[in-house]
């Protein structure tokens, strides 16, 4: 007899795998040089100080999830077994290093588009134009992407957190109902 699993616990959204993740940055990068070869990048002079701005957007996005990682163990450490306790720092010592190297190479994606977009202005690389901004598109694109996986991160931790909570509420209600009857 095949046992049924929760439909619950199977249809929560997760951050998706690291292979996935860098499948699906490969087809967006791709994706978005092509677009703005064809699109975008013939028909500007100049790359606009504006891909820049949105680039910080996601570095706010991991930044809140290395801060929910880092209260999650606390918020939880009371209500949960040792063992569980061991897994959950294992999960969030992971989940901290891939958030940090995200938050790195976000770091690094504004470096070189600003360097970009000095180097642009310059005549030497003025064939490299339409390069350097189909670069910047692919690299905005894939950074705005990221974002996904950090709040599916967050998402995760307020999950695990409110059924640590519903379960010590459980408990209680069950020790209680089991005190009534003796």
């Amino acid at each position: 007899m095949m046992m049924k699993h929760s439909s619950s616990a199977n249809n929560k959204l997760r951050p998706p795998s690291v292979i996935l993740n860098l499948v699906i940055i490969t087809a967006i990068s791709l994706i978005s040089w092509n677009f703005s070869s064809k699109f975008i990048a013939p028909n500007i002079e100049t790359v606009p100080w504006g891909f820049v701005t949105i680039l910080i957007l996601p570095i706010g996005s991991w930044i809140a999830l290395l801060n929910e990682l880092s209260k999650v163990q606390k918020n939880v450490s009371d209500d949960i077994s040792r063992s569980e306790s061991r897994r959950l720092e294992y999960i969030v010592s992971s989940k901290q290093k891939a958030s940090g190297c995200t938050l790195v190479f976000q770091l690094i994606v504004i470096a070189v588009n600003i360097s970009i977009i000095f180097a642009s202005s310059s005549l030497l690389l003025a064939p490299y134009k339409a390069d350097m901004i189909n670069a910047l598109m692919s690299m905005m694109i894939v950074s705005l992407y990221l974002i996904i996986p950090a709040v599916l991160g967050i998402k995760e931790i307020s999950d695990f957190e409110t059924k640590v909570k519903r379960r010590k509420i459980d408990q209680a209600k069950t020790k209680k109902a089991l005190s009534r009857l003796s």
